[in-house]
Formats: C-alpha cells, sequence, structure tokens
C-alpha cells in the first residue's frame, strides 16, 4: 500500500502532506524505503541538525545531516535551496524582547 505524503511541484515546493503509522499485529514481513517528500523536507532537515543523537543506522562518526544534504544538492538543488530559504524566513521572523529602558506611568496587576 502507498500512502501519499505530498507531491514535488517545485512550482509551490513544499504541500501538505498525510503521515502515517503501520501496527503489525503479528509477525510480518516489511519491504520498505523511507523517502522524503519535499512538504516534510525542512522538517527533516532540522531533525538531522538538531536531533541527531536520535538519527540511527549510520556508522559513528557519519554526519546523516551533512551527507543528506550533499545528496540532495546533487540530486535536487532547487529543493534544497526552496528549503534553506523557508529555515532562513522562518527564523527571520522570531520576536526579539526588547527591554524597557525608561520607566513609563503605566503598570498592570490583577488585584486593582
Amino acid at each position: 500500500m502507498y500512502i501519499p505524503s505530498g507531491t514535488p511541484n517545485l512550482s509551490i515546493m513544499l504541500i501538505e502532506g498525510w503521515w502515517h503509522l503501520v501496527v503489525n499485529l503479528s509477525e510480518s514481513i516489511a519491504v520498505t524505503q523511507n523517502f522524503v517528500p519535499p512538504a516534510h523536507l525542512k522538517s527533516v532537515l532540522r531533525f538531522l541538525k538538531f536531533k541527531d543523537e536520535q538519527v540511527s543506522g549510520f556508522k559513528d562518526g557519519v554526519d546523516a545531516y551533512a551527507l543528506f544534504r550533499e545528496k540532495l544538492e546533487k540530486t535536487y538543488p532547487e529543493l534544497l535551496e526552496h528549503a534553506d530559504e523557508e529555515m532562513n524566513r522562518v527564523k527571520s521572523k522570531k520576536r526579539k524582547w526588547v527591554e524597557e529602558t525608561s520607566s513609563s506611568d503605566f503598570s498592570f496587576d490583577f488585584f486593582s
């Protein structure tokens, strides 16, 4: 069974997809291939970079994030570029805390 998780449309790049889960109720044999649809590329890149302790299946010393980026750059450079732009745009939207440097007459409390 194939469960779609987004389609590679380069004009819109990141399309919302569907998550799925398989639970085997008895002994089973599975033939699978993991893939990353464009809809989840940004999340996968973040996971590989910031949750590397949770990544398994690689020999010690292999940087899965760097390896994935390298392969993606060779095969789908436009997707990688778009994902990088999306990740940078999200970073730039973060709000910065600005401390008040002068006092004001405004105050707020729940007991007034």
